[in-house]
């Protein structure tokens, strides 16, 4: 039992429609999978050492009289020497709001990661495997539970949005652009890309090709960019990356107009693009716009505030 009354408890992968519902009570605008939960929010799809967690997605929940009242997911991820705990989501729907059902929440999840050794708490930004890259700006519940439990603001991220009718949606890179599940074995082309240009994106290639959406463009056998979508949450575009000889060629440009292709075929009437680094080329290549800007907030365990 929490300080406020909530008991806290351990959820596994059978509680999975349950956050779904939490989900989509608490983020009615998110448009959030149930596929996407699964990947992120439990810890069935195996570890893969390039992607840096160090222990299992742990998700706990809140139950009332009539069902589920709240829920708080977060994974342990090792970096520059510090272990993090990232919440990948919290959701506590608009009527359960100011009740504690989030302090019991976010205080149960300090506890847990502080007894595996995290030094930080995070919300959002639990990259390569992420739901939310922080907490959105509009969100003034989460920004106003973030300040009273101690986190601090420690940057911002934008991500974009574009129409999957892109101009000129269709066309192919080269002469053998395709969905290239077959190169992303051990010793594929597009791995070897990757480990020798981003190694940091290596478990989000191997993930994209688990769900079956990565595109690679190629200079006759050698791979020279690749774009994904989907990988954590549906819809969502990237990683997208061109090789350094290759940039200002039109190669990443012609990725994301195949990108919103396929979003296109898929259902999407739009994309979003998460971790911007560039907001000029996803405006020309796709005519994209900021979406949210997120909030990086963290909290050093322990810490007294």
């Amino acid at each position: 039992m929490s300080s406020s009354g909530w008991a806290v408890r351990p959820w596994t992968t059978d509680r999975l429609d349950d956050l779904a519902v939490l989900a989509r009570a608490a983020l009615p605008d998110e448009e959030l999978h149930v596929e996407d939960l699964a990947w992120c929010c439990f810890d069935d799809p195996p570890r893969d050492p390039a992607d840096g967690r160090v222990g299992p997605t742990r998700t706990v929940g809140v139950d009332g009289p009539d069902g589920p009242v709240g829920a708080l997911s977060f994974a342990l991820r090792r970096l520059s020497g510090l272990t993090v705990a990232h919440a990948q989501l919290l959701a506590v729907p608009v009527e359960m709001r100011r009740r504690g059902v989030a302090t019991s929440l976010v205080s149960h999840a300090e506890l847990l990661a502080r007894e595996a050794g995290a030094d930080t708490l995070q919300l959002g930004g639990a990259a390569p495997f992420s739901l939310f890259t922080g907490v959105d700006s509009r969100w003034t519940d989460a920004l106003c539970l973030a300040e009273r439990t101690g986190f601090d603001i420690a940057g911002v991220e934008l991500d974009l949005v574009a129409s999957t009718e892109a101009p000129s949606a269709g066309r192919h890179v080269g002469t053998s652009t395709g969905w290239v599940e077959a190169d992303c074995d051990a010793d594929g082309p597009a791995e070897a890309f990757l480990a020798r240009h981003h190694p940091h994106w290596l478990a989000e290639l191997r993930r994209g090709v688990r769900r079956g959406r990565v595109l690679a463009a190629r200079e006759g056998s050698e791979v020279v960019g690749l774009a994904a979508h989907s990988v954590n949450r549906a819809g969502v575009v990237g990683p997208v990356v061109v090789h350094p000889d290759h940039r200002g060629g039109g190669i990443g440009t012609e990725l994301m107009i195949e990108v919103l292709a396929d979003l296109r075929a898929r259902g999407f009437e739009r994309a979003e693009i998460a971790w911007t680094s560039t907001v000029r080329f996803y405006a020309l290549a796709c005519g994209a716009r900021v979406l949210r800007s997120s909030l990086s907030c963290a909290k050093r365990l322990g810490r007294e505030r």
